[in-house]
């Protein structure tokens, strides 16, 4: 661009323009006008992303909230802690009396063996008994056909 002298006056039918530098008012609107024209469209889309984003992220809070109750309420309700306590708790009382089903069922199987040898050792001495009883009287079935003889 060539430099205007100073003293040099403008027509009259020519607005003056004010001076940016090297643009004048004019060619600074007219590149301002073209960067809006080209940044305006993303920007427009990249604001409307913004606020799609922003809907949708203030629906997830407001969800993420409704959970949050959900599971507190729930959690109040049910008291899933003190539930999964006493299901310990239990369980350590299952376990011992299985163990003490089994010591019993030990025990009443020792038992019923044991009967079971007292009952055959008291029946071979009914025998026993029942033998001698019969051998005495036979004895003495003997000894008095031998005194009457």
């Amino acid at each position: 661009m060539a430099a205007c002298p100073e003293n040099v006056e403008e027509p009259a039918h020519v607005e003056p323009t004010k001076s940016y530098g090297l643009l004048s008012e004019q060619e600074a609107s007219a590149l301002g006008e073209s960067l809006i024209n080209i940044f305006e469209p993303p920007l427009t889309k990249v604001r409307q992303q913004l606020s799609e984003a922003s809907s949708k992220q203030q629906l997830l809070i407001e969800q993420m909230q409704c959970e949050n109750e959900r599971i507190e309420l729930s959690q109040k309700e049910y008291n899933l802690q003190e539930a999964f306590t006493k299901m310990k708790v239990y369980h350590a009382k299952l376990v011992n009396i299985k163990k003490d089903m089994t010591m019993l069922h030990e025990k009443s199987t020792k038992l019923k063996k044991r009967a079971m040898r007292l009952q055959e050792h008291c029946q071979k001495q009914a025998l026993q008994k029942e033998l001698d009883k019969e051998r005495q009287l036979q004895r003495e079935l003997k000894l008095v056909e031998d005194t009457t003889k």
